[in-house]
């Protein structure tokens, strides 16, 4: 909820077999205090010493917090400003008219983006997921993302399939996942499908099915070795 409690889990996450770090500042009670989250990132920076994913999850994708459109995209515009953010994560329907303004603002900065969307009732058939990835590279996406919640083994197999198209047509990296116990399966073999990153935790999840990354870093390591 603050930079001291982000600091006692950075100290936790620094000892982790992880790539990038997520800061979730819709967590924060000072979430729209563009120069209290930009010491959060530099303090967080220098304890992890890895790149770190700037994100404000908003309750219409499963978030913590309300925000209006207008002042979501204008957030994300004020911190990018600050030239303190190595990767940002857009939604894509949150955003809506202001993604390519978003993103252009996020390159000239130098920041990459993570480009998102969050179904929290279903999983889309195959071909819409592969289409709405398609449109986040048209909105020029560095990586393209989506999370879905299936309600049967089914769904889960038609966000991997989807994955698999969209990784064999498309020319950025995508980030796909299925949530909740039933789509697990997805956060641990999704890179066999092409999803190029999966998320693990150090302490609370922040979307369901999120395991501790040892476990996860244990588990790709014994799929790494077999394959």
């Amino acid at each position: 909820k603050n930079i001291e409690e982000m600091i006692e889990q950075a100290e936790i996450i620094k000892k982790l077999p992880v790539d990038l770090v997520e800061l979730r500042i819709d967590y924060f009670i000072e979430s729209k205090n563009v120069l209290y989250i930009n010491e959060a990132i530099t303090r967080l920076k220098n304890i992890v010493n890895k790149p770190v994913i700037l994100t404000f999850r908003t309750a219409f994708e499963g978030g913590s917090q309300e925000i209006s459109r207008e002042d979501y995209s204008k957030l994300l515009n004020e911190i990018l400003n600050q030239e303190n953010v190595d990767i940002i994560d857009v939604e894509l329907f949150t955003a809506k008219e202001s993604l390519i303004d978003i993103v252009n603002n996020a390159h000239k900065y130098g920041t990459k983006v993570i480009m998102s969307n969050h179904d929290f009732d279903k999983t889309p058939n195959s071909a819409e997921i592969v289409s709405r990835l398609h449109d986040m590279e048209k909105f020029g996406a560095d990586i393209a993302k989506i999370a879905v919640m299936p309600n049967s083994s089914k769904d889960v197999i038609e966000l991997l399939d989807a994955t698999r198209e969209a990784y064999e047509t498309m020319n950025i990296p995508i980030v796909t996942m299925s949530m909740t116990k039933k789509g697990l399966i997805s956060r641990v073999s999704g890179e066999f499908f092409g999803s190029a990153i999966t998320f693990g935790t150090a302490l609370n999840a922040s979307a369901p099915g999120q395991i501790n990354a040892n476990e996860l870093d244990k588990i790709i390591k014994i799929l790494h070795m077999n394959v």
